[in-house]
């Protein structure tokens, strides 16, 4: 086949596979005139070719003919020969040391004497002029200079505006406070007139809460309720959830409990009104459907059902006659419930009976002139509880 393999001694075949080759399989790498390969391939030499494929490592310092084009990084220093009159892109030429021939454009003249006649648009004298400026300008608050910060960073200035200024801005002066937006204002910088909630404040005027605004409070307890008036240990806290009380000289007297229960004296009110001692009611009371005690007057008619509106009804008929013999007393409202009746007329009678919703000490009660019949509803008839005949 006019093929050469050489191979190492790893126990793995290694062939050619066509005519006219030279195979080595070496894993320690094939040197020439070196001992140490570095690599596959490790020429200790001079290489000469037409053509490179793949990755070299080494000084490449005889290679010709390069592509610029694949110069991928690095630096290279440049030398400038003929006529540069069309390099206006070359901007990154910075290391170049020399070129031959003129310069046409912004910058004009040969290798030894060039000029600038503009730089980015401005003329040669007008960078002169400000590169004089910068070099003249000092910290100091003078107009129309240029002001440049001293050896402490700071400068003087009439006014600056800007849309964002950062840094240290205690040494600033005529602060406008319309313009806080953001932050924390120290106690100390607030006018006399500012209120500060955390403190305790004497307000000499009404303050209101709009829109749904609400004033918030501790619980509180009864030796600090949470809300007071001149004597600390007097108001109103919070015992418990959805509760409220009310205390005097730290004793809680009234409580109104999470279901809406009011105790006086207790802070267990077990029923609606709870009152622990005497109670003393000086107008009318009701009890049930109607009030007690408050008196009204009432036309009966033969057969008809009395429905009292008050718990002391004088009766006034025009004749004798009795209420209904089945339901002579509409029925009463709460279990306990007194009901008073008295004869007023002079020329009629009005005659109750027994069993008629009723239950009596006979089976029949006329209430005549100035008679009282007095009842009390057991929750299912009315009972007699006196009979008074005058």
């Amino acid at each position: 086949m006019g093929a050469f393999v050489w191979a190492d001694s790893q126990n793995a075949d290694f062939a050619s596979t066509t005519s006219n080759q030279f195979l080595i399989r070496a894993t320690g790498g094939v040197g020439i005139n070196t001992t140490n390969p570095q690599s596959a391939l490790h020429v200790n030499g001079t290489i000469t070719a037409t053509n490179f494929s793949g990755t070299f490592t080494g000084n490449g310092v005889g290679l010709t003919n390069l592509n610029p084009v694949n110069l991928a990084g690095g630096t290279a220093g440049i030398n400038i020969s003929g006529n540069a009159a069309t390099a206006t892109s070359a901007t990154s030429a910075t290391s170049a040391t020399s070129f031959t021939g003129s310069l046409v454009g912004d910058v004009t003249g040969t290798q030894g004497a060039t000029t600038v006649s503009s730089v980015g648009g401005q003329s040669a004298a007008n960078v002169a002029a400000g590169a004089s400026a910068a070099n003249a300008a000092t910290s100091a608050n003078t107009a129309n200079t240029i002001v440049k910060r001293d050896a402490s960073g700071s400068f003087s200035a009439g006014g600056i505006t800007g849309t964002n200024f950062t840094g240290n801005g205690a040494g600033l002066t005529n602060l406008s406070a319309s313009q806080l937006s953001s932050g924390t204002i120290a106690d100390a910088r607030l006018g006399t007139n500012v209120t500060m909630l955390n403190l305790v404040q004497v307000f000499t005027a009404d303050k209101s809460f709009t829109n749904g605004a609400q004033l918030r409070l501790d619980d509180g307890t009864n030796s600090a309720p949470a809300l007071s008036f001149n004597n600390e240990n007097t108001g109103i806290f919070e015992p418990a959830p959805n509760s409220i009380a009310f205390v005097n000289a730290g004793t809680e007297h009234v409580r109104i409990n999470s279901v809406g229960r009011v105790g006086i004296m207790t802070n267990a009110p077990s029923v609606p009104l709870d009152v622990i001692g005497a109670a003393k009611v000086s107008g009318n009371m009701t009890i049930g459907a109607f009030p007690i005690i408050t008196v009204s007057t009432n036309v009966p008619t033969a057969g008809s059902t009395l429905t009292p509106t008050t718990g002391y009804v004088k009766l006034d008929p025009a004749t004798v006659l009795s209420l209904s013999f089945t339901t002579a007393i509409a029925n009463g409202s709460t279990p306990g419930q007194v009901l008073i009746l008295q004869g007023i007329s002079s020329g009629g009678s009005c005659a109750v009976t027994n069993g008629a919703n009723t239950v009596l000490g006979s089976n029949r009660r006329f209430v005549d002139l100035d008679d009282t019949l007095t009842l009390i509803w057991d929750g299912a008839n009315w009972v007699e509880v006196s009979y008074v005949n005058n």
